[in-house]
């Protein structure tokens, strides 16, 4: 509950202050902090259109994935942007029970927040993929996204 109120904090502080200055990426890498320690790497491939991919681990649990994300523009605020888009999942969970241990996969979508500083090269984004596993348990997950901040390694 902590990581849901300092996130929501983040997100409104940044959608709301007046004097920020927002600027368009082609690419960054960074970490995403949410149920575990992601890394993420975010490459625009087409005008609004860009494709991340993610991996990391978690309790008892390594994963990754990737999802194609469409930004639209947020007029109020010069270059921020929401975005959306789906992508797929596949991670192991392993325990010290012999029975407990098996691979999962899925299809996930994705909705969030992404600003890009001009001042320094940094990139923040929050969002929340909700998913389904297809393998490994045939059930919802509504756990995944976070908060991200990545390093811009080149500009539009």
């Amino acid at each position: 509950m902590k990581k849901f109120i300092f996130t929501a904090i983040f997100t409104f502080s940044i959608l709301f202050s007046g004097n920020l200055i927002a600027q368009d990426y082609n690419s960054s890498v960074g970490v995403r902090l949410a149920f575990g320690l992601t890394a993420t790497y975010k490459k625009e491939f087409k005008e609004n259109t860009y494709l991340e991919l993610y991996g990391g681990f978690g309790y008892h649990t390594i994963f990754g994935g990737g999802a194609l994300e469409i930004h639209k523009e947020i007029e109020d605020v010069d270059h921020l942007y929401w975005y959306y888009g789906a992508g797929a999942f596949a991670g192991y969970y392993s325990s010290n029970l012999i029975s407990d241990n098996y691979f999962y996969m899925g299809i996930n979508g994705v909705i969030g927040v992404d600003y890009s500083f001009e001042e320094i090269p940094l990139n923040v984004s929050v969002d929340w993929m909700p998913g389904f596993r297809l393998v490994g348990g045939f059930t919802p997950t509504f756990l995944g996204g976070g908060l991200s901040a990545r390093y811009i390694l080149s500009r539009n």
